[in-house]
Protein backbone atom coordinates (compact mmCIF):
# COMPACT_ATOMS: atom_id res chain seq x y z
CA UNK A 1 0.00 0.00 0.00
CA UNK A 2 1.36 3.41 -0.92
CA UNK A 3 0.09 6.72 0.72
CA UNK A 4 -1.87 9.48 -0.79
CA UNK A 5 0.10 12.81 -0.47
CA UNK A 6 -2.44 15.20 -0.97
CA UNK A 7 -6.52 14.55 -1.88
CA UNK A 8 -6.57 17.65 -3.22
CA UNK A 9 -3.85 17.67 -5.53
CA UNK A 10 -4.86 14.17 -7.03
CA UNK A 11 -8.26 15.72 -7.38
CA UNK A 12 -7.37 18.65 -9.46
CA UNK A 13 -4.92 16.32 -11.15
CA UNK A 14 -7.95 14.44 -12.78
CA UNK A 15 -10.17 17.50 -13.55
CA UNK A 16 -7.16 19.30 -15.11
CA UNK A 17 -6.46 16.28 -17.26
CA UNK A 18 -10.41 16.54 -17.64
CA UNK A 19 -10.82 12.51 -16.45
CA UNK A 20 -13.90 11.80 -14.50
CA UNK A 21 -14.05 9.66 -11.69
CA UNK A 22 -15.76 6.29 -13.31
CA UNK A 23 -12.58 6.89 -16.28
CA UNK A 24 -9.76 6.88 -13.38
CA UNK A 25 -11.47 3.70 -11.91
CA UNK A 26 -11.53 1.87 -14.92
CA UNK A 27 -8.23 2.61 -16.05
CA UNK A 28 -7.03 2.01 -12.50
CA UNK A 29 -9.02 -0.91 -12.26
CA UNK A 30 -10.97 -0.13 -9.52
CA UNK A 31 -14.45 1.47 -8.91
CA UNK A 32 -15.51 5.32 -8.91
CA UNK A 33 -16.41 5.30 -5.53
CA UNK A 34 -12.93 4.05 -4.68
CA UNK A 35 -11.32 6.88 -6.56
CA UNK A 36 -14.20 9.27 -5.17
CA UNK A 37 -12.93 7.85 -1.60
CA UNK A 38 -8.97 9.26 -2.21
CA UNK A 39 -9.92 12.37 -3.89
CA UNK A 40 -12.71 13.29 -1.18
CA UNK A 41 -9.81 12.36 1.66
CA UNK A 42 -12.16 9.52 2.84
CA UNK A 43 -9.42 6.99 1.48
CA UNK A 44 -5.37 8.20 2.01
CA UNK A 45 -4.10 5.12 0.64
CA UNK A 46 -3.96 2.50 -2.04
CA UNK A 47 -2.32 -0.76 -4.10
CA UNK A 48 1.04 1.04 -5.51
CA UNK A 49 -1.00 -0.59 -9.24
CA UNK A 50 -3.86 1.72 -8.73
CA UNK A 51 -1.44 4.52 -7.63
CA UNK A 52 1.11 3.70 -10.46
CA UNK A 53 -2.06 3.70 -12.80
CA UNK A 54 -3.58 7.06 -11.86
CA UNK A 55 0.01 8.79 -11.81
CA UNK A 56 0.25 7.40 -15.55
CA UNK A 57 -3.30 8.78 -15.83
CA UNK A 58 -2.45 12.39 -14.95
CA UNK A 59 1.18 12.25 -16.68
CA UNK A 60 3.05 12.54 -12.85
CA UNK A 61 5.73 10.42 -11.10
CA UNK A 62 4.40 8.61 -9.33
CA UNK A 63 6.44 9.85 -6.36
CA UNK A 64 4.60 12.76 -6.76
CA UNK A 65 1.06 12.02 -5.93
CA UNK A 66 1.85 9.37 -3.43
CA UNK A 67 4.71 8.09 -0.91
CA UNK A 68 6.60 5.09 -0.82
CA UNK A 69 5.51 2.08 1.20
CA UNK A 70 6.81 2.07 4.17
CA UNK A 71 8.78 -1.59 2.69
CA UNK A 72 10.60 1.14 0.17
CA UNK A 73 9.37 -1.46 -2.92
CA UNK A 74 6.90 0.83 -4.42
CA UNK A 75 6.31 4.26 -4.69
CA UNK A 76 8.81 5.83 -6.43
CA UNK A 77 8.59 4.15 -9.93
CA UNK A 78 7.94 6.75 -12.52
CA UNK A 79 5.23 6.25 -14.98
CA UNK A 80 7.30 5.91 -18.27
CA UNK A 81 9.21 2.93 -16.61
CA UNK A 82 6.39 0.77 -16.18
CA UNK A 83 5.79 1.35 -19.73
CA UNK A 84 9.35 0.41 -21.25
CA UNK A 85 9.49 -2.79 -19.58
CA UNK A 86 6.37 -3.93 -21.75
Amino acid sequence: MVKLRSAEVLAECLRLRGVTLAEAGRRAGCSRQFIFRLTSGARVACSSDIATALAGLVGVEVGSLFLPDESGLTGTTVCHDRESAA
